[in-house]
C-alpha cells in the first residue's frame, strides 16, 4: 500500500512468486530508510534502530561480508555454498530495487525533478541516470539483515517487524502474542 510504489510492489508479488514479499519488504525499508533523512516518515525513528551497516549494536551477517571475507572464511565449508547463494539473491534484489524505488529516492533528495506534479514511480518518466542511488545497496544489505534477524512470526501466522517485540522472539515456536488498541 506505499503510495509511492505500492502498485509496482504488488504487482511484483504477484509475478515473482515465493520470496518476492521479502524482497518487497526490503525494497520498502530501504526506500524508507534513505528518504527519512530528507522527509519525515511514519517509521523514521524506528528504522533508525535498526542495524543498516555491520557493527551497529555488535551486528554481524554474512549479507555485510565482502566476497573476500567469505572465501577466506567458508571455503570448502558446509555453509559456504548457501551463504553465496543468499549474497547473491540479495544482490540480484538490489539490482531489482534500485529500479522500483530509485527514482523514488532521487525526488524525495531533490536529485532529480518530478516533471509530472505526481510523485508516482510508475508515472513519472525514468530517470536516465545511470550511476546507482547512493546508499542504496547497502540500505538493501541492512534491509535484508533486519527482515532475516529481527523478523517474528506470531502466533497468528503473520510476520511481524514491530520495535521491541522484533527482539523477544527467540523461539522456534511463536512465543509472541501482542494486540493493538484502537
Amino acid at each position: 500500500n506505499d503510495p509511492k510504489c505500492g502498485k509496482t510492489f504488488q504487482e511484483l508479488t504477484e509475478k515473482a512468486g515465493p520470496g518476492a514479499n521479502t524482497v518487497v519488504m526490503a525494497a520498502y525499508l530501504a526506500k524508507e530508510y534513505l528518504i527519512s533523512s530528507e522527509q519525515d516518515v511514519n517509521f523514521g525513528p524506528y528504522l533508525q534502530t535498526l542495524p543498516w551497516e555491520r557493527g551497529i549494536n555488535g551486528q554481524e551477517h554474512i549479507i555485510f561480508w565482502t566476497d573476500d571475507e567469505v572465501d577466506a572464511s567458508l571455503t570448502d565449508t558446509f555453509c559456504y555454498k548457501e551463504a553465496t547463494d543468499l549474497r547473491s539473491e540479495v544482490s540480484l534484489a538490489s539490482t531489482i530495487i534500485e529500479k522500483i524505488v530509485g527514482d523514488s529516492v532521487r525526488i524525495a533528495r531533490g536529485e532529480m525533478e518530478d516533471n509530472t506534479g505526481i510523485k508516482w514511480p510508475w508515472q513519472v518518466t525514468p530517470s536516465k541516470a545511470t550511476a546507482p542511488v547512493d546508499g542504496l545497496d547497502l540500505a538493501v544489505r541492512g534491509a535484508f539483515v533486519s527482515l532475516l534477524t529481527r523478523s517474528f512470526q506470531d502466533s497468528e501466522e503473520a510476520e511481524k517487524l514491530v520495535p521491541m517485540l522484533d527482539m523477544l522472539q527467540h523461539s522456534e515456536e511463536a512465543n509472541i502474542r501482542h494486540s493493538t488498541n484502537e
